[in-house]
């Protein structure tokens, strides 16, 4: 299992909960190989990915007939809670 972080570019395929995502890596970005794009593939049954958020992600890199790619174990999001519940006046 490889953890990394890393940002989401484009959704290559979905069907069902099984989703493809191109991404690029922004944190360990030596514990996997970069492909021919510039980004990694992510692969898996997972909820919806946002395009341009970085998540932290446990994955296992896996060969199938389309080349290198990432099987998504887990998939985490950081978010900034530190205003919520203030108002602006």
């Amino acid at each position: 299992m490889i953890d990394i972080t890393a940002k989401i570019t484009k959704k290559v395929f979905e069907k069902d909960n099984f989703r493809i995502y191109g991404a690029v890596p922004t944190e360990n970005v030596g514990a996997v190989e970069i492909n021919q794009y510039g980004t990694i593939t992510l692969v898996g049954e997972v909820h919806e990915l946002t395009v341009n958020e970085e998540y932290k992600l446990t994955v296992k890199e896996e060969k199938s007939k389309y080349g290198l790619n990432y099987k998504i174990l887990k998939v985490r999001r950081d978010i900034d809670i530190s205003n919520l519940g203030k108002c602006e006046n």
